[in-house]
């Protein structure tokens, strides 16, 4: 008598056509993967992202960076920087659109059967999008981001820490547990020179 669980078994002709893990910015982004970098204010996430942006396009992928803590008067300098090394940048700060809406595209388009195995989405930052201390709205937000992320996208969001680190001066990331929960890979990112200047 055969158990009903053997046709869920998982056979090596099924892993064979699901792709290896593959790292594909130094390091630090993984492909297919939801990544969260979490930072202080000011820590430089944005620098990082944009190297990021860069540097993908310039081998090849789709990116979409899309900016919503940036001042209305750094747009222009972003837009430049863009256009310049061929990645796009989206924002609602010029009032043109809402976060609401921009993921309610994204939304339409992952109903459809597109691969989007050479996009990467930057979202900056991840509370500009998903209520980050809001279960019920975070669920959405990241249900939406499983789904770009099943359709072949990377996905980086950039969020933040708590303004005061742990007795030992680790990061505490700002937001509900289910969050961290709903990502694969969470990176901190310490500036150095900021920690020693703490402590002194």
């Amino acid at each position: 008598m055969s158990c009903p669980l053997d046709k869920l078994v998982i056979t090596k002709e099924m892993v064979d056509k699901v792709e290896s893990t593959e790292i594909i910015w130094r390091k630090a982004l993984v492909k297919g993967h939801v990544n969260l970098w979490v930072a202080p204010s000011n820590g430089g996430k944005t620098l990082l992202a944009s190297m990021a942006a860069r540097e993908l396009s310039g081998i090849g992928y789709k990116v979409y960076y899309m900016q919503e803590d940036a001042a209305i008067g750094d747009l222009k300098e972003m837009q430049q920087q863009a256009e310049e090394h061929d990645y796009r940048l989206v924002s609602s700060v010029l009032g043109e659109t809402s976060t609401d809406e921009i993921l309610a595209d994204l939304r339409k388009w992952t109903n459809t059967d597109i691969d989007l195995s050479e996009y990467v989405f930057i979202f900056d930052t991840l509370k500009k999008f998903s209520e980050v201390m809001n279960k019920d709205r975070s669920k959405q937000f990241f249900k939406l981001m499983r789904t770009l992320t099943v359709r072949g996208a990377t996905v980086l969001l950039l969020g933040h820490t708590n303004k005061n680190p742990t007795k030992d001066g680790k990061l505490i990331f700002e937001g509900v547990g289910d969050n961290r929960n709903d990502i694969d890979d969470l990176m901190y990112i310490y500036n150095n020179s900021g920690l020693e200047n703490a402590n002194n």
